[in-house]
């Protein structure tokens, strides 16, 4: 601004003024400042910050770092708060999402507005993307499963693999298989599993941005395995340990083929062990098991699996009562 100034003296005849002289006051500027160069990028943060290097002739009131996909940011969009003043600032740039490029520069306000840094550009990492294959091959205390890493991310996959846990959404800080590196499909074998428990699994895959997961899938070891090594679930009730499902079997316990019979007749006339399959429909082994005759069950090879036997008629009588029913005669 432009003023005009004169000297006055005053006495008792009256006031005296010296000649006039003009003077402009200096401008007041916005600040003038750089941008720091963005470090620690992670997948939603990243490093950032400035040095303002004249006030404009005006306190600093308010710096720090804007932010936003557009290309030039300003303080009206995200932006950090990094103290008063001239010198030095660094800024933490939070809230970003994976994946993305993002325009940034620091700023300055004083009484004159807001200055600016120059824009710099960075793109945040990506995490793998992969799947959690079926759970197969479950015995009493292992299983396979795996996954397909379809895309490594933003960076090659050092680690993959699967992990697990007796609890929902499992992370590589529970049990884990490692199963090599970069992208495609893997094979994963769990060991030292707990027979008849439900395990939650899920892939992982690791690159220089984190590690990402597969969808979560879900198991339950068997509690016992019959001699054609098929898995069953067990229960306990009370005292007893029974089967949750039918004997599916094939064989005695030694190995010996226990015949199949088809025809009503050649099964009514049946004298020694033999199963059939429900309707002859193999079908339905899955959910009924197998029927068998009564020499097969008293037949001393066993078609129970190892370890276990055909209940006796007191243990079901144990079972009977620890359902609450009182048993008040034999039903047999």
């Amino acid at each position: 601004t432009t003023y005009n100034v004169r000297a006055y003296a005053t006495n008792s005849a009256g006031t005296g003024y010296g000649s006039a002289v003009s003077f402009t006051t200096q401008p007041v500027l916005i600040a003038v400042l750089t941008t720091s160069a963005v470090s620690n990028i992670a997948l939603t943060t990243a490093t950032s910050g400035g040095t303002v290097t004249s006030d404009g002739g005006s306190t600093v009131i308010a710096r720090g770092a804007c932010w936003s996909t557009g290309t030039t940011p300003t303080i009206a969009d995200s932006k950090t708060n990094d103290g008063v003043g001239t010198g030095s600032f660094t800024s933490s740039i939070t809230g970003l999402t994976a994946n993305t490029t993002y325009n940034v520069r620091a700023y300055a306000t004083n009484s004159a507005g807001t200055g600016y840094g120059s824009v710099i550009s960075f793109t945040t990492p990506q995490l793998p993307v992969l799947t959690t294959s079926a759970v197969t091959d479950i015995r009493l205390t292992t299983a396979t499963s795996g996954g397909n890493v379809t895309s490594a991310g933003s960076s090659t996959v050092t680690a993959r693999g699967v992990c697990w846990s007796t609890s929902t959404a499992p992370t590589t800080a529970d049990s884990k298989t490692t199963d090599g590196a970069g992208t495609g499909g893997f094979t994963s074998s769990f060991t030292g599993l707990t027979r008849n428990t439900t395990y939650y699994v899920k892939a992982y895959a690791t690159n220089s941005a984190g590690t990402a997961y597969g969808n979560e899938v879900t198991f339950t070891t068997y509690g016992l395995i019959d001699i054609d090594g098929n898995g069953y679930h067990s229960i306990i009730i009370k005292t007893q340990e029974w089967m949750k499902e039918n004997l599916k079997t094939t064989k005695y316990r030694d190995g010996s083929a226990i015949p199949n019979v088809t025809n009503a007749t050649d099964w009514v006339n049946s004298s020694t062990g033999a199963y059939s399959d429900f309707d002859n429909s193999q079908s339905n082994v899955a959910v009924y098991g197998r029927l068998y005759n009564w020499y097969a069950v008293v037949d001393p090879r066993n078609i129970c699996p190892s370890g276990w036997h055909v209940p006796s008629l007191n243990e079901v009588d144990i079972l009977i009562n620890s359902a609450g029913i009182q048993v008040y005669g034999p039903f047999y």
